[in-house]
């Protein structure tokens, strides 16, 4: 009887569930775009079968009121520390590595990569590493992309969380397992910056972001590691911003308060009202080839449909770099078909250090930006909750989250379900 009741709420979760849009997306080399639509969809469809198995509060019977609560939040902390972080932190760590740096290492054609993922934590001692494999025996490697090997599992982490976060737009609901993996993700993004130690409190080199510094301070000439003019310190600093998360705020209330002390399945997002218009403002902070950036973004909903207006700003170390981008959700619905959406940014950034066959060579810097279609368009009948979905466009040279740094076509597909 249970396994029937369990198969009939896989087939009508979508009745009783916020309606949300999870996607499985492919592209050429494996993005950090792609695999986190991808990983968050996996780990939402065996977050919807545990919560059926699994409950978030016990000791029924228990009539003290406190002894009840005492047991429950105990057993919801040992849930979280031997179930659900080893969990979370899998996925973080297949992100990091085979996705993020992993992902870099396929731009530029290497092949035979290696990657090792530990048994995480509490089990083991988690984490993990990536090597780099054989690359053409000419294939020259800019400075620029040596910085964005280096930066790149920072970079993926960061766009996980991001795709987390997105999926509570329309909802506005955090179920309680997506608010711990984006808090996760978020923290391994931040947390490796704010921690970064000093390069002379080191006595072996072995950090991506301290490689990442010398080969963005390499570029411009600062070679020497004693003499750095772009500094784990600078970074430490400017790192701050990225707390100015609301999205990572709520997430966290949900994980502590709502599901850790109350049990409850379910937090809130919280929108400033004006009328039937929704807003809400962000910050976020990245990595660069040219130095690290923050977003300043605005969120704004209006019944099904939302966009995200921002605007990026780099911290001028060695040279100006900003942009600004519109992205939406929704926004374009064809009779019930499907949905067409948009994603355009435009930015004026310094040249490129970058390389090929037999060669280095600079990209010429100044305005260039980037276009690309989100579309999902169902399959089948028109009450079916299964559709095609992909990314369609073009970027000129420079630097977006994500994407190469060379111009080139954009194209990711996939399946995508609604709940």
């Amino acid at each position: 009887m249970k396994t029937l009741k369990l198969i009939l709420f896989l087939i009508f979760f979508s009745t009783f569930i916020q309606a949300q849009t999870y996607q499985f997306l492919f592209d050429k080399n494996y993005s950090s775009i792609s695999a986190a639509e991808s990983i968050v969809s996996v780990f939402q469809t065996g977050s919807t079968i545990e919560s059926k198995l699994l409950p978030t509060q016990i000791g029924k019977n228990i009539n003290s009121k406190w002894g009840k609560k005492a047991l429950n939040v105990s057993y919801r902390l040992s849930r979280f520390h031997l179930y659900d972080l080893p969990v979370i932190n899998s996925f973080t760590w297949v992100q990091y590595f085979i996705f993020g740096h992993g992902y870099q290492y396929r731009n530029l054609n290497y092949t035979n990569n290696k990657f090792e993922l530990n048994t995480p934590y509490p089990y083991g001692k988690g984490g993990g590493y990536s090597k780099s494999g054989q690359i053409e025996s000419n294939r020259q490697i800019g400075q620029h992309e040596r910085a964005a090997i280096n930066y790149g599992g920072v970079e993926a982490t960061r766009i996980l969380s991001s795709t987390i976060s997105n999926k509570w737009i329309f909802s506005d609901s955090i179920y309680f397992k997506e608010a711990m993996f984006c808090v996760r993700a978020f923290n391994q993004s931040q947390y490796k910056l704010l921690l970064l130690p000093d390069i002379s409190e080191s006595s072996n080199i072995g950090n991506s972001i301290h490689f990442y510094l010398f080969y963005v301070n390499r570029q411009y000439g600062f070679s020497n590691s004693n003499n750095l003019m772009y500094t784990p310190e600078k970074l430490r600093k400017r790192a701050w911003i990225g707390f100015l998360n609301p999205f990572v705020g709520f997430a966290f209330l949900t994980a502590i308060y709502d599901y850790g002390w109350h049990g409850k399945k379910f937090g809130k997002l919280r929108w400033i009202k004006f009328g039937k218009l929704s807003y809400l403002p962000s910050f976020r902070f990245g990595l660069t080839p040219f130095g690290d950036e923050t977003f300043f973004e605005s969120f704004l909903k209006k019944n099904n449909r939302a966009a995200r207006i921002y605007y990026r700003h780099g911290n001028p170390v060695f040279e100006k770099f900003k942009g600004a981008g519109l992205e939406t959700f929704n926004f374009w619905k064809f009779k019930n078909r499907g949905y067409l959406d948009l994603h355009f940014d435009i930015w004026n950034q310094p040249e490129l250090a970058l390389g090929r066959v037999e060669e280095r060579y600079s990209t010429k810097g100044g305005i260039g930006g980037m276009v690309k279609l989100n579309f999902k368009i169902k399959i089948g009948d028109l009450k079916s909750n299964v559709l095609l979905a992909g990314q369609l466009g073009y970027k000129t040279n420079g630097y977006i989250e994500g994407e190469p740094l060379q111009k080139g076509l954009i194209f990711r597909g996939g399946i995508a379900y609604e709940l």
